[in-house]
């Protein structure tokens, strides 16, 4: 049975590159306690068990979101949304839609550059080769069987998670690209729950939309609802960049274990590293 009292409030139904970034920004800076990408890692296993028919979804559902209190949902829920509007009937939903042309470049784009980084860059590390493997066990397992099942289910890309993949065997056909983006949105179109969801929404369109649709009780503070300004993030962002971050956010627990694995592995190599506060 589903925790109602702890269970999300706000789910983004979305593709990566569809402004999911923004929207992160938007809810975090409204106070909530927001799930994305980055968040993934750390709890790898229940989703690997979920994916493999070991524990249902509800159970999967209350080992991440609910016993730990996640108010919005943003990645990955553009892959189990349609569970998500069963076990949770209060939750609302946020439908990004961005438009073919622009979503297609983009995505390929980001996966080219990303497909391409340099040998010995910090995710060539941690997930191909055997020192990434030393360097940070507990890393090496959530990138290969939490994030690469996910990033090759949600875009259709093995993308940077597979050694053997360049830019240019990355996606084969190109021309094949819009068209995960049509059956995605069809989906979405076809079975989200109508009385519940904000369809075809844009970081563009700002807070009118946001705001009608959520309803004071959910968007926060009236003068952050009003307000002309509205949080934009990742819009130019170097895509190099963003990999390095993904070891940056995640879980207390888990971003501490991998930067003990990290320290240790460095100690017996005759090197002292600490974290940098800032």
């Amino acid at each position: 049975m589903s925790d109602m009292e702890n269970h999300p409030k706000i789910i983004v139904i979305a593709f990566p590159k569809s402004g999911t970034k923004s929207m992160n920004k938007v809810f975090t800076s409204l106070g909530y306690k927001v799930f994305d990408f980055f968040q993934i890692p750390a709890f790898w296993e229940s989703f690997e068990a979920y994916g493999k028919k070991k524990i249902s979804f509800s159970e999967m559902a209350k080992r991440v979101w609910e016993d730990n209190k996640y108010d919005v949902l943003i990645e990955p829920a553009g892959l189990y949304w349609h569970e998500m509007s069963q076990i949770w009937p209060e939750a609302k939903f946020i439908h990004l839609y961005r438009d073919v042309e622009s979503w297609s470049s983009s995505l390929e784009n980001f996966c080219d550059i990303l497909c391409d980084l340099p040998k010995g860059s910090q995710l060539e590390h941690f997930i191909f080769s055997p020192m990434g493997k030393m360097m940070s066990p507990t890393a090496h397992e959530a990138l290969r069987r939490g994030l690469q099942p996910y990033v090759k289910y949600i875009s259709g890309y093995p993308c940077y998670l597979d050694e053997n993949v360049t830019s240019e065997t990355n996606e084969v056909w190109h021309a094949m690209t819009p068209r995960k983006h049509r059956m995605f949105h069809a989906d979405v179109m076809m079975n989200a729950p109508k009385n519940r969801t904000l369809f075809n929404y844009s970081p563009t369109h700002g807070w009118p939309k946001l705001r009608e649709f959520l309803g004071s009780e959910l968007i926060g503070s009236a003068k952050l609802g009003e307000s002309d300004e509205f949080p934009h993030e990742n819009k130019n962002v170097n895509t190099a960049d963003f990999a390095k971050t993904m070891f940056d956010v995640s879980t207390e627990e888990y971003d501490a274990k991998v930067r003990n694995e990290i320290i240790e592995f460095m100690k017996k190599n005759g090197f002292e590293c600490k974290k940098i506060v800032t």
